[in-house]
């Protein structure tokens, strides 16, 4: 994704094909090499356009993370709802759901994204196995 006139409909497109492909859309820019999040058509830093979607180069890692015991709503029957920010190598983060089977997310777990079930986002975070 180069091209200097992208538009936001085309980022949007191309953001939903990262999503449907189970792929973490962080974002590159190619004239100054900042990573970052949330897709936009110009880097943050140095405002180029030169933006490209990137793979993480490792697992995430919870940087913060709480427990909504009292969702929106009023539904006082509604689970938990698990939330928190996440860090992947390259120092970017982002607030993600999570998916604790204990319920207690913990900071500094490993954690990778799987397809959300019934009633979830899209994209949860679960722990890695042995973490």
């Amino acid at each position: 994704m180069t091209d200097e006139r992208i538009t936001p409909a085309q980022l949007d497109a191309a953001l939903e094909a990262e999503l449907e492909a189970g792929r973490i859309p962080l974002m590159r820019c190619e004239a100054c090499g900042a990573a970052f999040w949330h897709p936009r058509a110009h880097c943050p830093g140095c405002g180029a356009r030169r933006v490209a979607f990137f793979a993480p180069s490792g697992p995430a890692r919870v940087y913060a993370a709480t427990v909504n015991r009292r969702p929106r709503g009023g539904d006082r029957d509604a689970a938990p709802v698990q939330v928190g920010y996440v860090e992947f190598p390259e120092g970017v983060r982002m607030l993600v759901t999570l998916g604790f089977p204990d319920g207690a997310p913990r900071i500094g777990a490993e954690v990778a994204p799987e397809a959300g079930g019934p009633g979830e986002p899209r994209l949860v975070f679960r722990p890695v196995a042995g973490d």
